[in-house]
Parts: C-alpha cells; structure tokens; sequence
C-alpha cells in the first residue's frame, strides 16, 4: 500500500470523509507539499544542524540559536537495499 492510499483509507476511516472528499484532500496535498526538487526521498528524514563552522567553541557560548547558521543533514533510514 503507498503512502497515498494509507492517507486516504485514513481520511475515510479516522474522520468518515466520503472518497470523493478524501480523494480531493489527497490531490490538494499532493499539490501542495510535492516537491519533485526536493533532496529527500522515502526513507530519509532531514536534520537541520549547526554549521561545522560555528561548532562549541567557548567564544560561541550563549549564542542565540536564531543566528546560528544552519546546515541540512540527509538521514536515511530505511534503503531499498534492505527492504
């Protein structure tokens, strides 16, 4: 079963949406949050983590986290390797 059809079982079953409501939920959040750009892909999660750069050095102590430069970490977690 893709993650598509888990969603839209779930629309149905967890809020009693009828299908054609469930279906027009599904496509307007395909829409929405579809990212064929994105790096991420199905099995893989996205960290944001502080820059190397910035580190724990003593002179960056008590820095605020919203100034702290950020670097995006690709986790995967499940590969089709091993599925």
């Amino acid at each position: 079963m893709t993650k598509e059809q888990m969603f839209r079982l779930r629309l149905m079953n967890g809020f009693n949406f009828a299908p054609i409501t469930a279906d027009a939920i599904l496509e307007l959040c395909n829409d929405f949050f579809q990212n064929t750009n994105s790096i991420i892909r199905d099995g893989q999660i996205l960290y944001l983590a502080i820059s190397e750069e910035e580190g724990s050095e003593k002179q960056n102590y008590g820095k605020n986290c919203k100034n702290t430069p950020l670097t995006p970490i690709v986790s995967t977690l499940v590969s089709k390797k091993y599925q």
